[in-house]
This record gives C-alpha cells, structure tokens and sequence, in this order.
C-alpha cells in the first residue's frame, strides 16, 4: 500500500485531528480501510517509559492486568498498583473510570509485560523479520554499497526490523561462504518512499482506533 493512500485514508476519517468530533465516522470505517490502518498503526505502536515515569502510549484496564499476570515475581509496588487497577473493574472485566497511579518501578515492569502481550517485535541490530508476514513496508532506505570483502557476497534477502518498524533488506549485508556475517560498510542512505515524512507516534492511535471499531476484530 503506497504511503500516500494510507495518509489520505487516515485523513478521511480524520484521525489525525486532535480531538475525534465524530464517532460515527470511525465506527463506520469500511472493514478494508480499518485492518490497512490498523496494521500500519501496530507496527508503530512501542509501549515505553515515559519521560514522566509512566506508560505510553496509555493501555487499558484490562490490558494492564493482563499484563499483571504475565510478570513473574513483580516487585511490592507493581502487586499494589495490580490490584488497585483490579479493584476498579468488576467481574465481568468493567472499569469504573478512576486514575490510579503506577509507581516508577510497576512502569518498569509493565512496560515490557506490556510489549509481550501486544506481540510488540523492539527494534534491534539484526532482529530479523519476514517479509511475507510482516506485510508491505512503507519507505525502505537503500544504500551505496562498497565492493564486499574478498570472498563475501552481498545477501539481498537478509530482512530485518529497523527503527522505523519496517521489514527491509539489511543495508550492506554480506556474508562468506560458511553463512558468517562480514564486515562492510554502508554509504549514503536514501529512502524510496515519496514523502519524507513519518509517522513514529502512531501507537495511541492504533489503541483509540481499534477501541472505537467495536464491531470489529483485528
């Protein structure tokens, strides 16, 4: 999908307005449109500690104690803010809207319960990826790459995960004749997507959207 048509799409249902005047219009979102947005926006969304100390992107009640029960041995302060954030909800997994306030250390411990529950793939040197079921990428940066090392070619087929939540090819990725990675070196980068501009803190959006898509499951 060219980034172009995902912006328009984004723009028609106005999801990059600061306030949603309109429900209805996203709770109207053609089924099509919704998972092509949604997708997008998942591959953006990082849960991390805030410079505040606290969650964000914001996570709902019930993921939160979802991810409670995921954390092994949580320290004092993450037990309490648990069941604080439990006492909250009824039975049947309902949240009376009330602020509870996770302490420094619960943010430290959630934050990555919380990654694991959403399937979140962090970013890193070589976190591999595959292409076929990461989806289409939106603006892969290409390479001037030098001659390889002698006896090392070039693998065009070694997908990873960069910052910007893309599956691509590993710029200047090469490797000898036993599969061992050699060392080269990557010249200017350019990205091959029309417009410059990205879209990094799309995570909350992803939330609000599919929160709001209640007809929906994606």
């Amino acid at each position: 999908l060219p980034f172009g048509e995902l912006s328009e799409l984004a723009l028609e249902y106005g999801l990059c307005n600061e306030t949603i005047s309109d429900p209805s219009i996203i709770n109207s979102m053609d089924p099509t449109d919704a998972l092509q947005l949604t997708n997008y926006f998942h591959r953006q969304l990082i849960f991390e500690v805030t410079s505040d100390d606290m969650v964000g992107p914001f996570a709902p009640d019930n993921d939160i104690l979802a991810a409670c029960a995921t954390i092994e041995s949580p320290a004092p302060e993450t037990t309490q803010y648990c069941s604080a954030v439990e006492d909250k909800c009824n039975e049947d997994g309902v949240c009376i809207d009330i602020a509870v306030l996770p302490s420094p250390v619960a943010v430290k411990e959630l934050v990555p319960a919380l990654n694991a529950l959403y399937g979140v793939i962090l970013p890193s040197e070589h976190a591999h990826c595959d292409p076929d079921q990461w989806g289409s990428t939106f603006g892969c940066p290409v390479a001037k790459c030098a001659e390889p090392p002698e006896g090392c070619q070039y693998d065009q087929a070694f997908y990873v995960l960069n910052d910007l939540r893309d599956c691509c090819a590993a710029l200047c990725y090469a490797t000898d004749s036993l599969g061992n990675e050699c060392i080269t070196s990557v010249g200017d980068l350019a990205l091959m997507a029309s417009g410059g501009a990205r879209w990094r803190q799309m995570g909350g959006l992803f939330l609000l959207v599919t929160s709001m898509l209640m007809g929906l499951r994606l």
